[in-house]
């Protein structure tokens, strides 16, 4: 009888998986489908080059913390509505991390019509934004920030009744174990809150602005602060100004104007672990509204 590597106590070797279509790439690894050919299963596999690790090392000081950051929280989070990983392993020349296989894209691949990002109906956003929320209610729970929300970081499960997992946590931070902690300016810039820009420590607060920027995003196709580059970017995101349009909802207007303020202070369910839950609350009251409806 053959086991699944999903619940092996050693650790599997690479022939044991053929290599398949690619899935994604990052800065420093590459993921391709896999097959697990004594049982047949599917997997993601996360391919780290140690070689090239070893050169970026040269100018992005903190790859190895990254690479450790995310095995470690991935370790320790248990969420339906974050990537599972099953197995790390290694050989002479890779670094393996052997992740859930999950067929539905990028949610960013969801937003596009023939090369466009349009935005979602309200009731489709929502229901990706409650998975989002959930996860990053749980993440805060355990003392886990993501620090890189965003809908490239986010993948569909066709198999999970279309639900949202969030994946890539190498910026994490782990405010009750310290050791792989990264530097504070980390993310992307058109969801980075202004505390991250000014190199300031992050909150529970920083993801929640993240938030409010992807709510926008799904609801409009366009993300709030975008300048056409970095810089002229977090000009915006410092200045505060941001557009809406008037077909929005007022209750989504309202909710992106509570969740996207400067001050961490001051958005939604303020700089605490349960900010989320606060989001949470006016998110699904919405939610009620509109059923009502």
């Amino acid at each position: 009888m053959n086991n699944s590597p999903k619940d092996a106590t050693e650790k599997p070797q690479i022939e044991e998986f053929a290599q398949n279509k690619p899935l994604g790439e990052g800065n420093f690894s590459r993921i391709v489908e896999a097959k697990h050919k004594p049982t047949g299963e599917k997997f993601a596999l996360k391919v780290i080059e140690k070689q090239r690790i070893k050169r970026l090392k040269l100018r992005h000081q903190n790859i190895f913390n990254e690479i450790n950051m995310e095995k470690d929280v991935l370790n320790h989070l248990r969420h339906p509505n974050i990537i599972r990983l099953y197995q790390t392993f290694q050989d002479d020349s890779n670094l393996y991390f052997l992740l859930e296989y999950l067929d539905g894209g990028e949610l960013l691949t969801h937003l596009l019509h023939e090369g466009c990002q349009l935005g979602l109906e309200e009731d489709l956003a929502r229901f990706y934004l409650a998975d989002i929320a959930n996860a990053v209610e749980y993440m805060h729970a355990n003392k886990v920030l993501h620090r890189d929300l965003k809908p490239e970081n986010m993948v569909v499960s066709h198999d999970d009744g279309g639900h949202l997992k969030l994946i890539d946590f190498g910026t994490a931070k782990n405010l009750a174990d310290t050791a792989l902690n990264g530097p504070n300016f980390v993310g992307t810039p058109e969801y980075m809150p202004p505390e991250t820009i000014d190199n300031k420590d992050p909150t529970y607060a920083s993801d929640i602005w993240a938030f409010g920027c992807i709510l926008h995003q799904l609801l409009t196709g366009e993300t709030p602060f975008s300048g056409g580059s970095a810089y002229l970017t977090f000009l915006r995101v410092q200045d505060g100004n941001y557009y809406v349009p008037d077909y929005l909802s007022d209750d989504a207007k309202d909710l992106i104007s509570k969740l996207l303020q400067k001050d961490p202070e001051k958005r939604l369910g303020g700089t605490g672990a349960d900010a989320m839950s606060a989001v949470k609350g006016k998110f699904i009251a919405l939610q009620r509204i509109s059923d009502e409806v």
